[in-house]
């Protein structure tokens, strides 16, 4: 919707995210602001620049915050960490009327810089006759100085807009100036499928044909043109905001690079290594049959969490793609189906002529098997659920052997018995007596009850997740069947909503405007599963709010985010208690936050009691807390979860008064301090054992001395000496066996698919303890997802 009135000019929106207008003329742009979206999302992006204030108090207007653009650059070489972080020249910029912009390209005015890659910058600007936000890319210096590349490039560009589709960015216009040759694509807000894989290493089936049908179709597009992409990975496939669509970037680019004699050899293929075709690394031909290749690499990785091609070493990868066949997925995890697995067993051989020979094959392929995939019952679906676990290991080490044949032989019972006597009702039935995860086997007791479906098509139960909450029956199971955008807030208390399951398998998005209210509450209600949504909440919101007693409650592989400059915690559990069978459990979930990303508040006489917190992942900047647990707050085991942090980010904090508490089997990632133990965790039952710990400094030992700290509650760690780091408590905590300076994971790099995946070789092996770990830090040597049968 735009307003009729007028918009204001980009200086004037700047002034108002940086609260520097006067009353009056900020209320007047307020007015403006719930008219006009294009300003909206403009305001929303200077907001979150960085470089300015507040918006002025006066203002109750709600904006929205679009996340960052990502990496839409073609990245076809790795970069030294100088090149990287050389500071881009702008002195081809013209002068811009606007004070608040950088400069001027054409008739765009550049706000900021989006990205920088191998190719090229990308920058934020903005088109103020059709007043539209465009991203701009521009040649690095290296390449702009060889005219060859310079043709190339534009060549290259000029034939990738051409292509008018819905998975392909759109390329405005092409152009030149001051000898810096430059392209004008939409602006896409959203993300890299690299950083969606990266927040969620383990995408659901579905989730895969949705998104790996969509590329094919944009992939066949572009090969109707007569355009090979050369570079197919996931960073350069954008994920729109709202509703995940697919937008492939960067076609024909690299290409350019070819080009620049002193950084390209002669004969060297173009692409990245690990997602390049046998024929680029043999300097063969380049058809449409080479994305196929490329594309075969991506969704392998999208099911393994990484290409099938690695090495320590860029020729190494190369050597593997020229000479090894991987192993099917189907042989590395039973849960992929063989058709899958066979689709992309086809798509890498090594023979083009043996490959799938157009991607609309693959495209119908994938269409055919997605329609069948969202006409499943629940039962049939992958699922993400974890069932009530024991309590804390310590607390079982006697029982430890009985009490896992028993869970065997339940669920064993359970599949072969039960599964073959329950029929198959459609849509009118839930049965899942079997689900995995990660490698976690669990069983879900519910009695078959209703499906109702939730679509923004119509080609459903319901439009809205809201009334599908008020209207569902007792213990039914609400499927959102699109990746849309729906409005909250969502509020589940008492025994009304007892079992509900919201399950989201295109990870639609929950988001709430209206209030300071939490997006999603769950209060007093047992056995309640919430799966797969991605909640966005304002920075005076909690994403999701817990409290009350629920008895087995679980949060599922749910993302939860706050804009910056937050002033509350993502996430909040708040006097919640689970009970003598089932714990609240929240596992393969996603916190970005820079304030707090998880907070377990107890009061006195109201404790929260009995949580599990397992393969989530912290992703924190500024002054912010991973997690923090206050007050009364008992029996919580946190494991396997990565806590990274930016700025001076912290770890997890325990305050004086929290007992049973076990920080097992971590990595922490460039956090200040990385635990904090406060009061009396000597002595109540306080375990930290077996965390990798990454280029972060210290520890924070609050009230108690902190050698008996260490000899009580820490042992099994691996904390590496870097700088900064406070050598004389790492001595305390890792003697006498002091960790190599730098511990050997593949990436230390958050927007790496790789990220903290130790090597092979990494020295973070040890026995295997009481829980079944036989390594140290969140992540087992070799990358795969920890398992516990």
């Amino acid at each position: 919707m735009s307003s009729s009135v007028a918009c204001p000019d980009v200086g004037s929106l700047r002034q108002f995210a940086a609260g520097q207008l006067d009353s009056a003329l900020h209320q007047q742009i307020a007015t403006h602001l719930a008219a006009c979206e294009n300003c909206r999302g403009l305001v929303a992006r200077l907001s979150n620049s960085g470089s300015f204030g507040q918006p002025a108090p006066e203002t109750q207007t709600e904006l929205a915050s679009p996340a960052n653009v990502v990496d839409q650059m073609a990245e076809t070489r790795v970069l030294d960490d100088e090149h990287a972080e050389h500071e881009t020249d702008l002195r081809f910029l013209e002068p811009s009327a606007n004070e608040c912009a950088l400069g001027r390209i054409g008739k765009y005015d550049v706000l900021g810089i989006l990205g920088r890659g191998g190719m090229g910058v990308v920058f934020d600007a903005f088109d103020d006759v059709l007043h539209r936000h465009v991203a701009i890319k521009v040649l690095t210096p290296e390449l702009s100085s060889s005219a060859k590349a310079r043709r190339r490039f534009l060549r290259e560009a000029r034939a990738a807009a051409a292509i008018n589709h819905p998975n392909v960015i759109i390329i405005h216009a092409v152009d030149e100036q001051n000898g810096m040759p430059y392209l004008v694509m939409e602006y896409v807000s959203g993300r890299s499928l690299r950083d969606r894989m990266r927040r969620s290493p383990q995408l659901e089936l579905i989730e895969i044909v949705r998104i790996g049908a969509q590329i094919a179709t944009g992939l066949d597009a572009a090969h109707a043109q007569g355009v090979i992409h050369r570079d197919i990975k996931p960073s350069n496939v954008l994920l729109e905001d709202g509703i995940e669509r697919v937008k492939i970037a960067d076609f024909g680019l690299a290409r350019a690079a070819m080009d620049l004699d002193d950084i390209t050899t002669v004969g060297q293929g173009v692409g990245t290594p690990a997602y390049v075709s046998p024929e680029q690394v043999n300097g063969g031909d380049v058809d449409q049959r080479s994305d196929l290749f490329s594309f075969g690499c991506l969704l392998y990785a999208m099911v393994d969490g990484h290409s099938p091609f690695r090495g320590k070493l860029a020729i190494d990868v190369l050597r593997r793609v020229a000479d090894h066949h991987p192993t099917a997925l189907a042989k590395r995890d039973d849960r992929i189906p063989q058709w899958f697995s066979d689709l992309v067993d086809k798509l890498l051989q090594k023979d083009p002529n043996k490959r799938y020979q157009t991607a609309r094959e693959v495209a119908a392929e994938l269409h055919e098997q997605l329609v069948v995939l969202n006409q499943m019952p629940s039962d049939r679906l992958p699922k993400v659920v974890k069932a009530a676990a024991p309590r804390p290991a310590f607390r079982r080490k006697r029982y430890a052997g009985l009490a896992a044949l028993a869970a065997l032989a339940v669920a064993a019972f359970s599949y072969l018995i039960i599964l073959p006597l329950l029929k198959d009702r459609g849509s009118q039935t839930v049965t899942s007596p079997l689900v995995r995860h990660q490698g976690v086997t669990v069983t879900d007791n519910r009695p078959p009850s209703a499906v109702v479906s939730v679509s923004q098509s119509g080609a459903a139960d319901f439009r809205s997740l809201a009334q599908a909450v008020a209207e569902a029956p007792p213990r039914a199971t609400i499927r959102i069947l699109d990746d849309a955008v729906y409005e909250g807030p969502i509020s589940l208390t008492g025994d009304r909503y007892a079992g509900l399951h919201i399950e989201s398998p295109q990870r639609a998005t929950l988001r709430s405007t209206s209030s300071n209210s939490p997006v999603l509450s769950l209060n007093g209600v047992p056995n309640v599963l919430v799966q797969g949504l991605r909640i966005s909440a304002s920075k005076e919101q909690h994403a999701v709010w817990i409290g009350g007693r629920l008895d087995g409650a679980h949060l599922v592989g749910v993302e939860c985010e706050h804009p910056p400059q937050a002033k509350c915690g993502v996430a909040v559990i708040d006097q919640a208690t689970g009970a003598a069978e089932s714990p609240i459990v929240i596992q393969g979930c996603s916190f970005t936050d820079d304030y707090v990303g998880l907070a377990v508040l107890g009061q006195p006489g109201k404790p929260v009691d009995w949580l599990l917190v397992e393969h989530c992942r912290f992703q924190m900047a500024g002054a912010s807390v991973g997690i923090t647990m206050e007050n009364a707050v008992e029996h919580v085991t946190v494991s396997h979860c990565v806590v990274a942090g930016e700025g001076t980010a912290s770890g997890i904090h325990l305050s004086e008064n929290v007992r049973d508490v076990s920080i097992l089997n971590n990595t922490f990632h460039r956090t200040t301090d990385w635990i904090g133990l406060h009061g009396e965790a000597a002595n109540n039952d306080v375990a930290v054992r077996r965390n990798l710990v990454l280029e972060s400094r210290y520890i924070i030992a609050g009230g108690t001395d902190f050698q008996r700290l260490v000899d009580a509650c820490l042992s099994d760690n691996l904390w590496e000496l870097a700088p900064g780091t406070d050598e004389s408590q790492i001595r305390a905590v890792c003697a006498p066996r002091l960790p190599p300076d730098q511990l050997a994971v593949v990436s230390r790099d958050p927007d790496d698919a790789a990220y903290l995946q130790p090597l092979a070789d990494s020295p973070i092996t040890g026995l295997r303890d009481e829980n079944g770990s036989n390594f140290i830090g969140a992540i087992p040597p070799g990358g795969d997802p920890p398992h516990h049968d």
